[in-house]
């Protein structure tokens, strides 16, 4: 595990919010780029004896020709999630099933992929994804499902040149990334128009902000009670 104070301490966050019985829903949003993807993996890993997972709200999103039928021509605004698929998971989640199935979105194509199986019923499961939380038609349940709500803070320029850096890697490996044109264009046209509506005021209703350096390392971490860890 990382032996950072402040991960630490998200690490035993976490653990206080377990309850006996019953499986807690965790929400981290933030900027497209900032790191929600890794940080939720490694807390998941840290949770030692935590029958846990997590899940992206991208793997969610409609395939491209349902998606195009809808009037979307990008991906990320909201209405382009399966809304069907989120809520019978998070009912799957709810129902405390012995057998949990995480959906999987492949980008490049923008098909869906077999879904990822792991044992329940889970004590707690980490949905990341930068719409996380919002208030908006469809994305009720998925809000009033969260127990939690986990805000990451980063700099809007680190985090275009994270998703930049994301997609010149998946082209290298031959996953089908965008050219960095296009990644120019989905940031500008797709997401930034959303984190300014939607995102941006969770950060006051979260309860926990994580402050990233530009390297997305944790700066500070900011807790319910006020306290700071960095």
């Amino acid at each position: 595990m990382r032996g950072d104070a402040a991960f630490v301490s998200l690490v035993q966050e976490l653990r206080r919010w377990l309850q006996p019985g019953k499986t807690i829903i965790v929400g981290m949003c933030g900027l497209p780029g900032a790191g929600k993807s890794t940080l939720a993996h490694e807390l998941i890993d840290a949770l030692i004896g935590v029958r846990a997972a997590t899940v992206s709200l991208d793997d969610f999103y409609l395939p491209r020709a349902d998606r195009l039928a809808k009037g979307f021509a990008l991906r990320g605004a909201p209405g382009t999630h399966d809304l069907t698929l989120l809520d019978g998971f998070l009912s799957q989640l709810r129902s405390r099933s012995c057998h949990v199935s995480l959906p999987v979105f492949d980008r490049g194509s923008e098909e869906r992929l077999a879904p990822r199986l792991c044992k329940g019923p889970l004590e707690l499961c980490l949905i990341e994804g930068f719409l996380v939380g919002i208030d908006a038609p469809g994305y009720e349940l998925l809000r009033t499902s969260l127990s939690r709500l986990i805000f990451l803070d980063v700099d809007p320029e680190s985090a275009l040149l994270s998703r930049r850096r994301r997609e010149a890697a998946q082209r290298a490996a031959g996953l089908g990334g965008m050219t960095d044109e296009e990644v120019l264009h989905f940031w500008q046209h797709s997401l930034w128009p959303q984190v300014d509506r939607y995102v941006m005021p969770l950060r006051e209703r979260a309860d926990v902000v994580v402050s990233l350096r530009a390297d997305h390392s944790i700066s500070m971490v900011y807790f319910p009670d006020g306290t700071l860890r960095n």
